[in-house]
């Protein structure tokens, strides 16, 4: 029992450098991966450093486009009231033209009834006389 075949010793040799040299290579494969994941950590935080920088930026502009919108809102509605206001004088006063057309009216056809009856009349008199 004592006497191995030399084949033997020499197979179980190789086995165990092999073994030796997966198990080497499984422990560089191990700290490549552990230092993946650290780069991807160390890029992570850096984007997400970009995502904060960006979201800063974007809550800035949002709101300089609310205060804007908010100061055309303030325009839109002070233009509307002035806007009102002219259409609302507008229609007084044409109310108040029309009123005095009205009331006015008769006068002036009375006024035209008379001037055209005293030309008629100057005619007539111009006429009998020529």
């Amino acid at each position: 029992m004592t006497d191995m075949p030399e084949s033997w010793l020499q197979e179980s040799e190789r086995y165990y450098e092999f073994g030796q040299v997966y198990y080497l290579l499984g422990a560089v494969a191990f700290v490549l991966f552990i230092l993946l994941l650290f780069f991807i950590a160390f890029v992570l935080m850096d984007v997400l450093k970009t995502i904060r920088n960006i979201n800063t930026r974007v809550s800035s502009i949002t709101d300089k486009v609310d205060k804007t919108a908010k100061q055309v809102q303030d325009l839109v509605n002070d233009v509307n009231t002035r806007a009102k206001g002219m259409v609302t004088f507008v229609d007084d006063s044409a109310h108040k033209a029309m009123d005095l057309i009205e009331k006015a009216a008769p006068l002036v056809l009375g006024i035209g009834l008379i001037l055209k009856m005293k030309q008629i009349a100057d005619r007539r008199r111009n006429g009998s006389k020529a």
